[in-house]
């Protein structure tokens, strides 16, 4: 059973940036032009999604880490009330922007981990893992295996090394269908397949169309633009420009009420969403 929504959206995703200092192959990156949210208009976001959003996850795509003015938005999220969420890939821990993940404003933090990362990668992420509990014991952790079933050799080496450092037992659930693990307390860990992210120039995907966009949750681009979805990678959605409307203007006008009642009804309106496969996996 899903806990009761408080606000009007479950979730917002505000994309700090598109870019990022990885290339991983569950990732396919964006044609945008590379580009960091101007702090002004970070502010004006956290203030505008904090009574909309019961959290706001700070990514579309790129690595939000790398904002060179991460540290003092983040004061501003704190400052706004805006309960946020972090999806990194976990190089950057060592940082002095990760610093600001110890201000409390943090909810929830999801690493990403495939078999390609390296020892001394992992080492810094499991040195993470002891310092969160202690400092903000609040906040979730959970590590995210994109790479269900597939180079079990070595994400059995990380699986070991995981245990020995933080005294944990990791191991793949005994069902595909269930997909999380708690390790200890609010660590826990994760396994995803691959999916196909939703594309112009993939088929159409026929039948009945549902989706949490434009009803429990919106992103907004780094540059400003309002779209329906954390999946819309290249932003061919286009619901308005936060830079210059506010928030709820654009979540109430005639396009973002388009959307909402086409899924209501199991219609995908929007050109990207009827390419979507991912949206056949929700029920």
């Amino acid at each position: 059973m899903s806990r009761p929504r408080r606000k009007q959206f479950r979730t917002a995703y505000l994309e700090l940036t598109n870019v990022c200092n990885r290339s991983c192959s569950f990732c396919p990156g964006t044609r945008r032009t590379p580009r960091f949210m101007e702090p002004g208009l970070f502010q004006k976001l956290a203030r505008e999604t904090a009574p909309l959003a019961e959290i706001a996850y700070l990514h579309v795509m790129g690595e939000a880490l790398l904002h060179p003015e991460f540290q003092p938005m983040m004061k501003t999220a704190s400052e706004a009330g805006l309960m946020t969420g972090l999806t990194t890939n976990g190089t950057l821990f060592g940082h002095p922007n990760a610093k600001a993940l110890f201000l409390g404003c943090f909810r929830q933090i999801n690493v990403s981990l495939h078999a390609g990362i390296s020892d001394s990668e992992l080492a810094q992420i499991t040195d993470f893992a002891k310092e969160l509990p202690v400092r903000c014991p609040e906040t979730y952790l959970n590590f995210r295996f994109w790479n269900y079933g597939r180079n079990r050799e070595r994400t059995g080496e990380c699986f070991r090394q995981i245990d020995r450092a933080l005294g944990v037992e990791c191991r793949y659930p005994e069902h595909e269908a269930r997909t999380a693990l708690r390790l200890k307390d609010r660590l826990s860990l994760h396994f995803h397949p691959e999916f196909e992210w939703p594309s112009m120039t993939a088929p159409v995907i026929p039948g009945p169309a549902f989706c949490h966009g434009c009803r429990n949750q919106f992103a907004v681009l780094a540059d400003g633009q309002v779209t329906a979805c954390c999946l819309d990678r290249d932003g061919d959605i286009f619901l308005g420009d936060a830079g210059e409307e506010p928030l709820t203007r654009i979540l109430a006008n005639g396009k973002t009420n388009a959307v909402r009642r086409g899924f209501d009804a199991g219609t995908a309106v929007e050109e990207l969403c009827q390419h979507c496969s991912y949206r056949a996996t929700l029920k």
